[in-house]
């Protein structure tokens, strides 16, 4: 979530829906908090945890150019922390969610990791936008099939950065 500018405008347009908005990162959490208070909205939620494909703890390695850099799987020279993670199964689980109507993952390379827990998640899922980024063997190319072989249609998009791009994912 970083910040929250996204979940935030989510929050706003959503007449029914509820967000839930991850970030991991202590300094943007207390940041994406303020927003929410600021905005006096009730219908998003900050989670202090990350996603990925296990429970626990798992360190975070800092991007000294941006907060919203930070990764687990980019070692960077900033340093790091320990963050708590989950799997979207298990957060599914805990808090009765049988349907996602809109998933926002920008989770600096993180976002194969996401699926691999239980990629039959995806089934609860309706429309996905991600930011991909190529990490050792994972390519964009292996997330589009992961993706089109559960139902989904997708539209890829380069980004400005090298090899990452926006992979734009909905189902009818």
């Amino acid at each position: 979530a970083n910040i929250g500018m996204f979940s935030l405008y989510a929050a706003h347009k959503s007449k029914s829906g509820f967000v839930y908005a991850f970030e991991p990162f202590e300094e943007n959490f207390q940041m994406l908090n303020k927003q929410i208070e600021a905005n006096k909205l009730k219908n998003i939620v900050a989670i202090k945890k990350g996603l990925l494909n296990m429970e626990g703890k798992k360190d975070l390695f800092l991007s000294g150019i941006n907060t919203g850099g930070h990764s687990i799987q980019f070692e960077q020279q900033a340093g790091k922390v320990t963050i708590d993670v989950t799997t979207l199964p298990q957060f599914c689980s805990k808090n009765n969610i049988t349907k996602i109507d809109y998933l926002k993952i920008d989770c600096e390379g993180s976002e194969f990791d996401i699926w691999q827990y239980d990629p039959s998640i995806l089934s609860r899922v309706r429309k996905i936008v991600m930011e991909c980024h190529p990490y050792g063997e994972e390519t964009v190319d292996k997330m589009q099939h992961l993706l089109e072989s559960n139902g989904f249609k997708v539209i890829r998009e380069a980004c400005n950065h090298e090899n990452i791009e926006m992979l734009y994912a909905r189902k009818d």
